[in-house]
């Protein structure tokens, strides 16, 4: 599992058939381009500023998720449902402060290994609304497939049209794994105070 994400974590720094034919595919498109320059300003930040992993991830990686959508996918639509907007806030930074921790230890554990991150083609119905960025990551002699769900916060849905660029990630399957998945089978059948007592927990633990 660490291997996938410290693939996900360099890619960073989501799938629909191809032979569907009411999709349209491309190779070019705003998400890809959001992930690309990403992951190119994290390498960069990290090749002169190690040290501070976890600032340079909140400074380019933490803007470019939605966390809401994410962390109501990750307790379930009766949990998010019946929270409070207190512990809906809590949830979410302590989820937030748990990703960046992982992608954290993710890159400290993949420094000095070369890699090279390919693109795929991008089929979706909608290129406008919801996409998944689809990369190959070669690293130390072995692939992985990683594949970014995104999504259009600007999509207008009564229009059915964009009002402009806004994408934002909210999953991340590495090798087959989702996150998310993960996360919410993870936290399956438990309230959300004892959720967030839980990230809570590991994330201190992991406090140096």
């Amino acid at each position: 599992m660490k291997q996938l994400l410290t693939a996900a974590a360099l890619a960073c720094a989501f799938m629909v058939p191809a032979n569907n034919v009411w999709a349209k595919c491309t190779y070019e498109h705003p998400a890809k381009t959001l992930i690309q320059t990403t992951t190119k300003k994290v390498l960069d930040a990290l090749s002169t500023n190690s040290a501070n992993t976890e600032d340079v991830l909140k400074q380019h990686v933490v803007p470019n998720f939605d966390w809401k959508k994410m962390s109501r996918w990750v307790l379930g639509k009766r949990q998010w449902r019946n929270a409070t907007s207190e512990q809906k806030d809590r949830f979410i930074e302590a989820f937030e402060s748990l990703i960046i921790r992982t992608y954290k230890t993710s890159l400290k554990q993949a420094a000095g290994v070369d890699f090279e991150v390919e693109y795929l083609r991008m089929c979706a119905k909608n290129l406008d609304r919801r996409v998944t960025v689809k990369a190959r990551v070669k690293q130390g002699g072995k692939k992985f497939a990683v594949n970014f769900k995104m999504h259009n916060r600007m999509y207008n849905k009564d229009k059915k049209m964009s009002e402009g660029d806004k994408w934002e990630a909210y999953n991340v399957i590495a090798e087959g794994v989702s996150l998310l998945l993960n996360y919410r089978n993870e936290f399956k059948g438990v309230g959300i105070e004892d959720a967030i007592t839980q990230i809570q927990s590991k994330n201190q633990a992991a406090q140096p």
